[in-house]
């Protein structure tokens, strides 16, 4: 991948969107938070937008 992102107007430029999605395990309810689990789930996805392709 060439460029260096962001948009920063030169030719050469991409514009890369990228989304997050990060999950964890544990207790609900009034014991939220009191047994901090570790992640136990991490998805990210690129999408070039000038070529509307996942990547």
């Amino acid at each position: 991948m060439g460029g260096t992102g962001g948009g920063g107007g030169e030719s050469n430029s991409q514009n890369i969107l990228v989304t997050l999605y990060v999950a964890t395990a544990g207790l609900q309810g009034n014991a939220l938070g009191s047994d901090e689990e570790e992640i136990t789930l991490l998805v990210y996805v690129l999408i070039d937008e000038l070529q509307n392709k996942v990547r």
